[in-house]
Formats: C-alpha cells, structure tokens, sequence
C-alpha cells in the first residue's frame, strides 16, 4: 500500500515566467479563459485567434518585461496550474489574469501567486497604488485580494464579453 501524501503548497514552486515559454502560457491562459469566463475582461474566442507573435511576446514582455511580470503555479512534474501578472497602466501596477486550475484551489495556490507578483511590485515600483478588476460574483478571488490589503473603491466596469451583461469592480491595495 502506498504512502498517502497531501497536497500542499510544499508540492508547488511560484516562479516568474521564463522566455521561450510562450506555448505553455498560451495553452494555460487559453484552459482559464475556457473554464471560468466570468472571471475575465477578455474571452477564449477572442485569445484563441491572438497570431503566435501576439503569443510570443505578451509571454517574454511577462518573463522578462521592466515593467510587466507573469507568474506560474507550477507542480514538481513541471505541470503549470495556476498563474498572475502584472503590468504598468499610468505608471501604476496593474493586476491581471489571476486564475488557478479548479482541482488546485482552496490550496493556498492563488494567496501564494498574489504573494509573489505583490513581493515584484513592491520590488520594481516606488511605493504606490495597485489595482485590479474582479467579477465580484467570484467570491473566492475577492476574498483572496481581501486578504492580501486589496479594497472596492467603488470604480465599476462593464465585464464586457459576458451575457447578461456583468460588471467588474476595481479593487486598490494603497501602500
């Protein structure tokens, strides 16, 4: 009989994005657009037709970009299982695309990606604002940006791709 072993976030690496990945990060960005739709401002129609350029370099500005970073949930087998980023709008970070593999989550994944990317931020912008945009329907996620310093701040925006129409909310974490 086998020794049972749990599954904790020991088991997974975060870790920025690495040039060349553009692949991996197409088929997971392209997997979270197909599972949660609700959870984001763009649609898997739409980044399935994105040109493999388009690919290449929305990834390598993400591993290696001055002003932008991508992070991976990565399992020991290399498998990639969640993912953030992050980039500057007005010179300002800017979260985007958190998203967490269904089998993965309430594993401590999303907090351990947010973690990472806010640890980037901190590191790569002078002290300032950070903002993101939620569907406030996906209760896990805010919880998750709650718990990290993150508040509504009563900015609201159409989900845009989604029908019925949905509204993302903006959330700030102030240093």
């Amino acid at each position: 009989m086998g020794q049972y072993r749990a599954n904790t976030m020991e088991d997974r690496r975060i870790r920025r994005l690495r040039e060349g990945e553009w692949e991996s990060f197409r088929a997971l960005r392209l997997e979270a657009l197909r599972t949660d739709p609700r959870s984001f401002g763009s649609s898997y129609e739409r980044e399935s037709a994105y040109p493999v350029e388009k690919w290449k370099g929305w990834a390598d500005g993400g591993a290696t970009g001055q002003d932008q970073a991508t992070f991976v949930a990565e399992e020991p087998s290399g498998r990639w299982i969640g993912m953030v980023g992050v980039f500057a709008h007005e010179q300002r970070p800017h979260i985007w695309g958190m998203w967490v593999h269904p089998a993965h989550r309430r594993r401590g994944v999303g907090g351990a990606l947010l973690s990472a990317c806010l640890r980037w931020i901190d590191a790569a912008f002078p002290p300032g604002e950070t903002l993101l945009e939620v569907n406030p329907e996906v209760e896990a996620a805010v919880r998750t940006y709650q718990n990290a310093g993150f508040e509504f701040n009563g900015v609201t925006m159409p989900l845009g791709h989604w029908e019925p129409k949905s509204l993302a909310r903006q959330m700030v974490r102030k240093p």
